[in-house]
């Protein structure tokens, strides 16, 4: 009896141990860090807003730039604590934003897609890959950011979903989840905020893979 209450409470610290570090490397083992979509053992009311620290790691590019920076305005105004770092012409200038961004203990990493220029997909270098590994390692979620779906040949296990970010039209209510309409191609998409989207990776809970986001 006692042998088996030693194992109980074990068991149970370890369990307080994931939940309370929430990013201190409890990675699941067969998905991407906000991905899991198990229910906890545990409820809790996931991360506050007062402990978001976003790391958004944007584009070189002079349309993403633009767009970068209305995302960052509507995070401060979602009072959502942000560092930004832009690709620029450094070389492996994502991977050294990635490494800062597991050292700064970030909740959550915003990723261009197109950062290094490429429009045909969603696609990293070895070096960005291996910090993407030691974010993932940290229990810090990745989620790809991009103007328009992207196909990638990026382990899934790496990020947690593709964000395609779509501006906030008059109709759609930025606080809330709800159907906005149709997106191109003639196809019914849910649309939700990029405020909703990210606290749901963050806490994670269900989702879908590729997500449309308004901002």
């Amino acid at each position: 009896m006692a042998r088996r209450r030693t194992a109980a409470i074990v068991a149970a610290m370890l369990v307080l141990g994931c939940v309370g570090l929430s990013l201190g490397g409890c990675a699941p083992s067969s998905a991407a860090v906000g991905d899991s979509m198990e229910s906890s053992a545990m409820a809790h009311d996931g991360i506050d807003r007062s402990d978001v620290l976003m790391a958004f790691i944007g584009a070189e590019t002079a349309a993403t730039k633009s767009q970068d920076r209305q995302v960052l305005e509507y995070l401060q105004t979602k009072s959502m604590r942000t560092q930004y770092a832009s690709s620029g012409h450094v070389t492996d200038a994502q991977a050294k934003a990635i490494e800062a961004a597991i050292a700064s203990r970030s909740t959550m990493i915003l990723l261009r897609c197109n950062a290094t220029g490429n429009t045909t997909g969603c696609n990293f270098n070895d070096r960005v890959v291996a910090a993407l590994r030691g974010a993932r390692d940290d229990g810090i979620p990745t989620v790809l950011v991009s103007s328009s779906r992207q196909s990638t040949t990026l382990d899934p296990h790496l990020y947690a979903a593709q964000f395609v970010l779509q501006p906030r039209s008059d109709d759609t209510d930025s606080s809330k989840h709800e159907r906005a309409g149709s997106y191109a191609m003639h196809r019914q998409q849910s649309i939700m905020s990029l405020e909703a989207a990210s606290f749901i990776v963050m806490n994670d809970g269900e989702h879908a893979k590729t997500m449309y986001v308004s901002y």
